[in-house]
């Protein structure tokens, strides 16, 4: 079955509030064809990090990992990141051409996000719709602290979890972009849309991680090119008083948001050391009084809460394995392509304040950025081998 099919199946499953289900298809449809895929060291590395997960919640102290509250929360944090790797190695082996895809997705989320931001700002009210067995919302009015300003989630459990999405996108389109699949200008329309996408979901990391990717992306690929680079610093210029007043405002409005997760960060550690260190909690857990659960806002302070050390290490594994990549790569295609491992660095660093595990949908996208490296990585020992020929002859 075509990737894109499942990702379009998404929002059908969201809309009734059985997301966990269609986490569960794609890894059975994953599981019935994957002995025909390859595999590489970085799936054994998350396979071996998801055992280890399921591990520290049979090895937990702190509360029995039986009891029926805790069991739908910790399989589900398991499957999402089951997600990461199945559509990792899908991509990654596979090697779909997706890019149409992606395309009218991104301008389909543009499109949703500004007409319900617009509403919100006109009418003043939010898009709910309400089921038997919960409440989904495409959108709300206010941030934290009863600030009347519109913020947009679409198929997001939180709005934050949107603007992580936008960055990921942003890789996947410049990942077309390097392979000649797409021309600068609908590239850089493409960064526009999903920069607004950000914005209307009122995420300071979103917005802030995706100005950052259009910068290096600029400076990397429209270096040798003066003209076209001095009228995009022109065009940058003439709308950055839009797009940092825009900012500034987000910022201004959510400095209490910032506090509260500071505060949350330093407990949540607290909470890790004093209880358990080494395996975890299994999952993040609620505390008396508090409506944000304990580990949540980081990817990476999230998954010390539920695995403990023994999830810190590997996470630590991760991102130097990453590190190592990047220096592969450079070397192997002479810094031509460096600028992608940029724009993933600055995702990984995105995580440091966001939840990669709360999005089902995120964590599949995040697998496909991660399978791109296989494919690009296939293309620099074709291009080497070819080079190397050629030479000899």
């Amino acid at each position: 079955m075509p990737i894109y099919i499942l990702l379009l199946l998404y929002p059908l499953f969201w809309l009734f509030s059985i997301v966990p289900v269609w986490g569960v298809v794609v890894l059975s449809i994953f599981v019935l064809k994957a002995h025909h895929l390859p595999k590489s060291t970085l799936f054994y590395f998350m396979l071996t990090f998801l055992i280890l997960q399921i591990a520290g919640v049979l090895l937990s102290p702190v509360v029995d990992s039986f009891q029926s509250y805790r069991l739908f929360p910790i399989a589900h944090n398991v499957l999402v990141f089951a997600l990461i790797i199945v559509a990792m190695v899908w991509w990654g082996e596979s090697a779909q051409d997706l890019y149409p895809f992606f395309r009218w997705y991104v301008i389909a989320l543009f499109f949703l996000s500004a007409v319900l931001f617009y509403l919100h700002y006109q009418l003043g009210f939010s898009f709910r719709v309400a089921y038997p067995w919960g409440m989904v919302e495409f959108s709300r009015i206010g941030f934290l602290f009863g600030y009347s300003v519109p913020r947009v989630s679409l198929f997001a459990p939180y709005v934050n979890s949107l603007g992580l999405m936008a960055l990921i996108l942003f890789l996947i389109i410049n990942y077309y972009w390097l392979l000649g699949r797409v021309g600068f200008k609908e590239a850089v329309a493409m960064g526009m849309m999903l920069l607004l996408v950000a914005l209307f979901a009122g995420s300071r990391t979103g917005v802030m991680g995706l100005v950052l990717m259009i910068i290096f992306t600029a400076l990397f690929r429209l270096g040798k090119k003066p003209m076209i680079l001095g009228v995009s610093v022109v065009f940058l210029l003439m709308f950055s008083g839009y797009l940092s007043g825009g900012y500034g405002y987000l910022v201004e409005l959510r400095g209490d948001s910032t506090t509260t997760r500071l505060h949350l960060y330093v407990q949540s550690i607290a909470l890790m050391l004093e209880n358990s260190p080494i395996w975890g909690l299994g999952q993040k857990p609620i505390l008396p009084g508090q409506s944000i659960p304990i580990g949540s806002h980081s990817t990476y302070i999230g998954y010390f809460v539920k695995n403990g050390f023994v999830g810190l290490v590997m996470q630590l594994f991760f991102v130097v394995g990453f590190l190592y990549l990047c220096f592969d790569s450079f070397v192997q295609s002479s810094g031509k392509y460096m600028y992608q491992n940029f724009l993933m660095a600055i995702i990984l660093f995105a995580f440091a304040f966001e939840d990669i595990d709360a999005f089902e949908l995120n964590a599949f996208l995040f697998g496909l950025a991660l399978g791109q490296y296989f494919v690009i990585k296939n293309i620099y020992r074709r291009v080497v081998k070819w080079n190397a020929n050629y030479v000899v002859e």
